[in-house]
Order: structure tokens, then sequence, then C-alpha cells
């Protein structure tokens, strides 16, 4: 794809990853907070039972600058990695992973070539429906039949959640954001520390998913409600919460005891749906389909 595929994406998305945010530090062992941590081991524990065995060819499709190409490279996988900010293709290729410019929604990819493809953060900034059904299309174009395609979604009250946490809901300007963005998904507002996005509730990503031809096998609340407790204590202490500490034990096993409850996905940071492009999936060992 082109090096000026950004044309395609909203400026102000752009900008906030170029500008407003360091997404390198996001997961980075000395700059992450224990929440994003939490959101890290789980997305490598949730996805390593259902990915092939390495060296498989796998597209991460707006990987930013790479904190999961790099693990997925170093447990042996063959990675590619397609994003469309220029500052993340940089980082990623300092890191030794093969990058490109893209956009979610137009892969410059031929049919049917990887063994999986995760789409991991793309959907966060697609505001409508039918951009994100084509970028499921497009990944699902991508992967070979059957194959895994990894697809994460913010869920539709982490926003309102993380304003809790921040105590600025008693605000009237922040309560009427939030409570548009609880209504409708879209967050198209500067301010609130993020850039225009899109949070899912379980049952519209469930049937994004289907529309899209994708079947799904699992779907995970990724960091589950123990997240929100390390948030709190990291904001209102203003430490860090040490990965093997208790704290961060408890929020694990928090997350890990919630997955499964459905009831509970309303109350974690992210969700991670487990689908295959077509039926045959093997199922692996100790998960079980939620259909």
């Amino acid at each position: 794809m082109p090096e000026d595929s950004t044309t395609t994406i909203r400026p102000e998305i752009i900008n906030y990853y170029a500008h407003g945010y360091e997404e390198a530090d996001r997961f980075a062992a000395d700059t992450a907070s224990a929440a994003s941590m939490l959101e890290f081991v789980r997305i490598q524990e949730l996805l390593r039972p259902w990915l092939p065995p390495p060296p498989a060819a796998i597209l991460d499709v707006g990987g930013g600058p790479g904190a999961h190409a790099r693990w997925l490279m170093d447990d042996g996988y063959t990675v590619h990695l397609v994003d469309p900010v220029p500052k993340h293709i940089d980082q990623a290729r300092a890191r030794g992973i093969e990058a490109s410019f893209g956009d979610a929604r137009h892969l410059d990819t031929p049919d049917h070539t990887y063994d999986a493809v995760l789409l991991l953060g793309p959907l966060y900034h697609l505001t409508e429906r039918a951009e994100r059904i084509r970028a499921l299309n497009e990944a699902a174009r991508a992967a070979r039949p059957g194959a895994l395609v990894a697809v994460a979604a913010m869920n539709r009250y982490s926003h309102f959640l993380d304003q809790a946490v921040k105590h600025t809901l008693a605000n009237s300007d922040v309560h009427g954001v939030i409570a548009s963005t609880m209504h409708g998904g879209v967050y198209d507002r500067p301010g609130l520390g993020f850039t225009t996005s899109y949070f899912h509730t379980a049952a519209d990503f469930r049937d994004e998913l289907t529309t899209a031809g994708l079947h799904t096998a699992a779907l995970h609340g990724t960091e589950g409600p123990g997240y929100w407790i390390l948030k709190t204590i990291e904001k209102r202490a203003n430490i860090r919460i040490a990965i093997d500490s208790a704290e961060f034990a408890s929020a694990l096993a928090a997350a890990r005891l919630a997955d499964g409850q459905q009831d509970l996905l309303a109350v974690t940071a992210h969700l991670l749906a487990i689908t295959h492009t077509a039926d045959g999936m093997p199922q692996p060992q100790g998960i079980k389909s939620d259909g």
C-alpha cells in the first residue's frame, strides 16, 4: 500500500497517535501501567491456544508499534504488520518487525494468504458500522480458509468506567458526553483523553462478526473487573503496581474467573473475539465454544 494511505484515516486519529499519545509506552515493561499489562498478558494467554504452530504467517492489522508482533516473532511466527500511522511503522521497523502502511478497510494483501489475522485495534476508531464490516471482511479475505481471525473491540461501558475512576462524572459536560457514548457507542468529542472512537456492546460485536461471515468460537472479556481496581489504585495513589504483586495476581485471577460469564462482559475494558473464516477450526483443549 502506498505510504500516503493515511489520507483515508480521519486526521484527528492520526494526530492523536502521532502527537498526543505514545502508543509504544502502553505495553512497555518500564512504562506501562499494571492495567495495561493486564490487557497485554491476557491477550497472550487468550490467543496462544488458538494460534497455529510456528512458523505460521500472521498478519497484524493495525498493530501499532508492534507490541504483539514482537512477542509473536519471539514465539517463532512470521509476522507482517500494517498500520496507518507513520510513527508506528517507524517504531515497528526499529524493533525488527516487517511493517508497511495500510488501512484495515483496504488491505493490500492477496486473498487467503495468512494462517492467522489479528485485528486488535482498527475497530476502535471506525465509527460507522459499514466501515467496521468492511475491515472484518478484509481480515477474512486475507486469511486462509478456516484460519484464526482474532478481533478486539472496546467495551461500550469502558469509557464510563474510566471516567468513574477519574472522578469526573459529576461534571455536567463529561456526564453528557459519557451518556451519549453509552447510548450510541460513538465518541467524537475531544477533551476526555481519547480520540474519535466506537465502543461495542457484546451483542452488536457478535452481530457484526456474523454479518462479516466470521464464525465466533469464543468471546472473551479481556481484562475482567479487576482492571478497574488496578486503575483506581494507580490513579488515586499515584503509584505503579508491579506485575509480580498480589494486586496484579488478584486482578489476573479475577479476569480468568470472570471469563465465560456473559453478564460480566459489560465490566471489562476490551472484548476479544476468537473467530474463523469457515467451519472446522479445531477446538483448543480446555476452551469451550460460546457459539
